[in-house]
């Protein structure tokens, strides 16, 4: 078995597991993410020495970017997600995570309407959305959906579980 099947099979089992988990409990756990990140990174040292070494690292590097944009955006992802992404990179590498990243935010973007909607929010959500984005000098984009009754949470791990499927499909192509 090759390790292009070997890293896709962990990476579906990861993503999925991760959906399902942040369905259920709104959590992505550290056992799922943090095995699978030491795992993408051993792999590929072992099956490419030097380089598959350097481009698991990358992907990790590019999910810890992520992190420190979302987090100066006012966290925007959970942790949970950007281990997850963490993940996904070092058994991928970047170029395969910013594919699963471009086609997670327009999945995330139409899981957010279609929650602003089933709650009946919408419009609230998007003067939010709108005033923030007005201001250049904002502190913290207001990135939740919901009204002044509390914010609706948006289990994104199921957004980038579908982005990692489309990926994986555009990647063979």
């Amino acid at each position: 078995m090759s390790i292009e099947i070997i890293t896709t099979v962990i990476v579906l089992i990861t993503a999925t597991t991760a959906a399902v988990t942040d369905l259920r409990w709104g959590k992505v756990p550290n056992w799922l993410t943090i095995p699978a990140l030491v795992g993408g990174v051993l792999i590929g040292t072992l099956a490419t020495g030097t380089v598959g070494l350097l481009m698991s690292l990358a992907g990790v590097g590019l999910a810890m970017v992520l992190w420190i944009v979302t987090l100066a955006l006012g966290g925007l992802l959970g942790g949970g997600d950007i281990k997850l992404l963490a993940a996904l990179g070092a058994l991928k590498g970047p170029r395969f995570l910013i594919c699963v990243l471009v086609i997670s935010i327009g999945i995330g973007g139409l899981m957010a309407v279609i929650t602003a909607l089933r709650h009946r929010v919408l419009g609230t959500s998007l003067q939010r959305l709108f005033r923030g984005l007005a201001s250049a000098f904002v502190r913290q984009i207001p990135t939740q959906i919901g009204n002044e009754s509390g914010a609706l949470r948006l289990p994104y791990a199921a957004a980038i579980a579908a982005g990692t499927v489309v990926g994986l499909v555009y990647w063979r192509m």
